[in-house]
């Protein structure tokens, strides 16, 4: 009898350990499955700050995520979100799908430029088309799940900064920045048959984001950056089955920031039609010499 009774104290022992250990440990757990899944996803790094589980609160707060720019651009993100918070509890999170009421997600910094004739976005965009691609593949039968899978009934994204590069040569005065107040999306994950991966989630929000771009802000773009954010965008089936709407105001830099861009672009060329000028009559004199 005595040796049960030792028996017993010490498998619960070990399972006060254990649960301790996994408390401890759960913020980390966290923040490495946030980064690995959105790096995956959208093909670059991707870091945050600190995830804060609250086993007791019943929530989960993230801050400071960063999607860093492709290789080759000039701005030192692609994305940048302030703070995330989701409510949860934790018996929730046994399932296998956790369905979360809402996700809210406020202080978004986007940038948006092209280099080399190809914008930071279509880079993002094709890496999420075959992110796409591969989670639609047939997985192996001894391929270990992905993943705990959600449906998010609710996400709301407020405060949305987007700088977007009208001419390479930088500078404000080529820049548009573009202001959202509010994003809706409802039914998030709610498509497919048990949810989405927190690596599928990240692709979904870009999606969201770079579409209320286009809705709203489309005949101040440039024509090729408006062409190619829509065509990257219809090649994803991320959003399907997702509500989505903009709600406040939307406000562009329309007046002098598109006046000054417009501005520059018409001194390159004038300099460059002036410098072809000068280049051919050079040419025509020189030729005039020898004819002579």
């Amino acid at each position: 009898m005595k040796k049960i009774k030792r028996l017993i104290v010490g498998l619960v022992v070990l399972v006060v350990v254990v649960v301790v250990a996994a408390l401890l440990w759960i913020d980390h757990i966290a923040k490495a499955g946030v980064e690995t899944g959105a790096t995956y996803a959208l093909g670059v790094n991707t870091t945050v700050d600190s995830v804060d589980v609250g086993v007791l609160t019943g929530g989960v707060e993230l801050a400071a995520l960063n999607v860093a720019n492709p290789a080759g651009y000039g701005a030192d993100h692609f994305l940048r979100l302030g703070e995330g918070k989701v409510a949860v509890s934790l018996g929730s999170l046994m399932g296998e799908t956790v369905i979360l009421p809402e996700l809210t997600l406020a202080g978004i910094s986007m940038n948006l430029e092209r280099r080399g004739g190809k914008g930071n976005y279509q880079v993002i965009l094709d890496n999420l088309k075959k992110f796409e691609s591969q989670e639609a593949a047939e997985p192996e039968p001894d391929e270990p799940k992905q993943g705990k899978k959600y449906v998010i009934e609710k996400v709301d994204i407020s405060d949305v900064q987007v700088q977007i590069e009208l001419l390479p040569i930088g500078g404000d005065a080529t820049r548009l920045p573009v202001r959202i107040e509010r994003i809706e999306l409802k039914n998030v994950g709610s498509d497919s048959e048990s949810g989405v991966l927190l690596s599928e989630l990240t692709g979904i929000l870009i999606q969201a984001l770079l579409k209320s771009v286009v809705d709203k802000a489309g005949p101040m773009l440039p024509a090729d950056i408006r062409r190619e954010l829509a065509s990257g965008l219809a090649g994803l089936k991320g959003m399907q089955g997702t509500a989505m709407a903009v709600v406040g105001q939307v406000t562009a830099g329309a007046g002098e920031t598109v006046k000054a861009a417009s501005e520059a672009a018409k001194q390159m060329t004038d300099e460059a039609g002036k410098a072809l000028k000068d280049s051919v009559g050079g040419l025509l004199d020189s030729g005039k010499k020898e004819e002579k």
